[in-house]
């Protein structure tokens, strides 16, 4: 387990990879076991993906099947269950298992509460929409004269190429 011991940080993308397995009465795997099995989550964290790309419910190879856990912004109790789609007089138990999810330590840009460096970095007092608007009008306005150098260095390229000399 190469990421044991590091903790899911409540980040909104941190992740982990929970592993379900079907075992017997003494505890060994079942690897011929190819059922689907069906994960639920409660608490601060959700699923990455669904039946659209086989996330979920998930085919069991080779006895397991894994799921991808995805923090919320929010630190608190994860509890992710596990049970066979189809469900018989001999069907396995479904299991779960719950842990936690640790407080980031960074503060988040679209938090609630805009620090006061934040507040201060704006410019002119400008609200913040409008700059980014600006910023990003300023920003297609320069990959268009980019766009138009590159367009004028191959023509002299293809010039030169063609021995058309400019």
């Amino acid at each position: 387990m190469a990421n044991k011991g590091i903790p899911l940080i409540a980040n909104g993308s941190d992740f982990i990879t929970i592993i379900a397995s079907i075992v017997d009465g003494n505890g060994s795997v079942k690897r011929l076991n190819e059922n689907y099995i069906k994960f639920e989550v409660e608490g601060e964290g959700s699923i990455i993906g669904n039946s659209d790309i086989m996330a979920n419910p998930r085919k069991l190879e080779w006895g397991t099947a894994p799921v991808l856990i995805k923090s919320s912004t929010k630190s608190g109790s994860i509890t992710v269950k596990a049970s066979l789609v189809y469900e018989g007089v001999n069907t396995p138990s479904g299991g779960e298992i719950t842990f936690n999810s640790i407080a980031e330590q960074i503060l988040f840009i679209y938090d609630e509460k805009p620090s006061s460096t934040f507040q201060k970095s704006q410019t002119n007092n400008i609200p913040a929409n409008k700059l980014l608007e600006s910023q990003r009008k300023r920003i297609l306005e320069l990959e268009k004269l980019l766009n138009t150098i590159k367009l004028k260095k191959i023509e002299k390229q293809q010039q030169e190429f063609e021995g058309n000399d400019p």
